[in-house]
């Protein structure tokens, strides 16, 4: 762990820069494996127009994302424009939390 938390500069040529991406990446996903860290990770698809794509055979009905491989939480705009899915994978533990949150509870709607 204590090679992952000390601060360096580094410059990588762009050749170099995808293997050494793939190396940091593995590093983390060590770090994380070994139970040593918890990591959430958050990102947002607002905005980008999934909804407007067509592959020839129409534009889809709904979108949605793949099993994460960490706990996350991904936001997505809804088809109508009008609201945000929040795909949210977490351990049961944390989803007991999350769902029981008010802070959160407040932003929903089912």
């Amino acid at each position: 762990m204590d090679s992952f938390t000390k601060s360096k500069e580094t410059f990588v040529t762009r050749e170099d820069a995808f293997p050494t991406l793939l190396q940091k990446r593995n590093e983390i996903h060590e770090v994380v494996e070994k139970g040593e860290v918890d990591v959430y990770m958050f990102t947002s698809w607002c905005r980008f127009p999934f909804y407007e794509v067509d592959f020839g055979w129409g534009k889809p009905v709904w979108v949605s994302k793949t099993h994460s491989a960490f706990e996350a939480a991904t936001l997505l705009d809804t088809k109508d424009g009008d609201g945000i899915e929040a795909w949210v994978t977490f351990d049961e533990q944390d989803m007991a939390l999350f769902l029981q949150d008010r802070d959160i509870l407040a932003f929903t709607s089912q």
